[in-house]
């Protein structure tokens, strides 16, 4: 099954007022019809435009339902929705777009082709030409990708190792001072069980700052 949630919250001017869109939490519907680039998903009889990936593509058919992680692009003349198959997707997307030069139709044809954990990999193994297959991608545009993403690519699998991990916010915590995590969990095995938060999160770092 395919999630879509979509995300609008952005700031529209007309006439020289501001006008919010409402936040959109969650979708699902039936897909009425599909294309290479698109979705047509009926929710409650309103019919939703929803661009996707060749991936995405290959794994939908006409009449499934779905659930689907969406970004919303705010333009002059259009509001535009892409979605996802993941969260994950979503937010690899996102940083993508965040790149300096990078549209939402060069980030969709980069995340919707493969796994987001293969584009995580080309990222960290500084794969140039994972990314100069894309149309529109040369050479100098597919190593700023690498260069903006290698950091917060970093960053988002500590954050699924955490919850992979069932991190509670002791962990949180002293992993925030820059301690790795198999030293903190080898501490925490040495607290007294009837300690309150407060008191591990102090204990915890007075034991790490004497290694």
């Amino acid at each position: 099954m395919y999630y879509v949630v979509c995300r609008v919250s952005t700031w529209l001017t007309t006439r020289g007022d501001r006008v919010r869109w409402s936040v959109i939490g969650y979708l699902r519907g039936r897909v009425l019809y599909k294309s290479l680039k698109e979705l047509l998903v009926d929710v409650r009889d309103v019919g939703y435009r929803v661009k996707i990936g060749e991936k995405m593509y290959r794994g939908v058919t006409e009449g499934e339902e779905v659930e689907l992680f969406i970004h919303t692009q705010v333009r002059e003349d259009a509001l535009e929705l892409y979605g996802f198959a993941e969260m994950k997707q979503l937010k690899l997307f996102e940083m993508i777009i965040g790149v300096s030069g990078v549209g939402p139709k060069i980030g969709m044809a980069i995340v919707g082709m493969t796994k987001a954990e293969a584009v995580e990999r080309a990222v960290r193994e500084a794969n140039v030409e994972f990314f100069q297959r894309i149309p529109g991608i040369g050479r100098k545009g597919a190593q700023r990708i690498i260069v903006d993403l290698k950091g917060k690519i970093a960053g988002m699998a500590e954050l699924d190792l955490a919850a992979e991990g069932g991190e509670d916010e002791v962990m949180e915590a002293l992993m925030s001072f820059g301690f790795g995590r198999a030293e903190v969990e080898a501490v925490r095995r040495k607290f007294e069980a009837d300690l309150s938060m407060e008191e591990q999160i102090k204990m915890g770092l007075k034991m790490l700052g004497r290694r």
